[in-house]
């Protein structure tokens, strides 16, 4: 484990304690951090190559930071601040018993999508929208039915913290944090790859939809 993975773990462990110290943490916020803790050590994990790509070609870094910052507002910090403080306890909805099930189906789908889809685009994720040093059109493995299986994975994750956080806030936080993140990307993310491979992704953008198949999808 480097630096950052041993940090992110410590910081999951200190909302954790205090969340107990606050009313005892629920089965569904003891799943939500597992979800949460899997997911960052997934990305650290795939990101680690970054640093040595010298060749890389980054768009609008500065604003999609700001986007990035306001995605992990939704999906960590308010989760984190209602888990250990009352300060959200207004805004809580009635917890269905149905709900830590579906919340749990759906954390599992999101986080093994999100690796497979790191998996297979191999040392070409980043978490800005940039072209690396010979960079290659990946349409192999999960990218063969989505052009984008790894955001499909992320809006899953979202949709799991609503399940799992019985909060207005704090449970849709992360899918409408995400949701600004996705907007304010995938139209520049795909010109990119228009602009860098051409011919090529139009054709893969006419059989493939950008989050789940063509057939049962009109987001293409």
């Amino acid at each position: 484990m480097n630096k950052s993975t041993i940090t992110s773990s410590l910081i999951i462990a200190a909302i954790a304690y205090f969340g107990t110290q606050k009313d005892g943490l629920s089965l569904s916020e003891i799943i939500f951090l597992l979800m949460v803790c899997i997911t960052a050590h997934i990305q650290e994990y795939f990101g680690r190559h970054l640093a040595a790509d010298k060749d890389r070609q980054s768009f609008n870094q500065g604003e999609l930071i700001i986007f990035r910052l306001i995605h992990a507002l939704g999906y960590f910090f308010i989760p984190a601040l209602y888990i250990t403080l009352p300060w959200f306890d207004f805004a809580n909805y009635t917890e269905f018993s149905v709900f830590p099930v579906i919340g749990t189906i759906l954390a599992g789908v999101g986080i093994l999508g999100l690796f497979k889809s790191h998996f297979d685009l191999e040392k070409q994720w980043s978490p800005i929208v940039e072209l690396q040093g010979n960079h290659e059109l990946i349409t192999k493995g999960v990218y063969r039915f989505a052009r984008h299986p790894m955001y499909l994975s992320i809006f899953t994750l979202g949709f799991a913290q609503a399940f799992l956080l019985n909060n207005w806030i704090a449970g849709l936080g992360g899918i409408l944090g995400f949701y600004i993140l996705y907007l304010s990307r995938i139209n520049k993310e795909e010109k990119m790859l228009r602009k860098k491979f051409g011919k090529s992704y139009e054709d893969y953008c006419r059989h493939v939809g950008r989050l789940m198949p063509k057939m049962l999808s009109s987001w293409s």
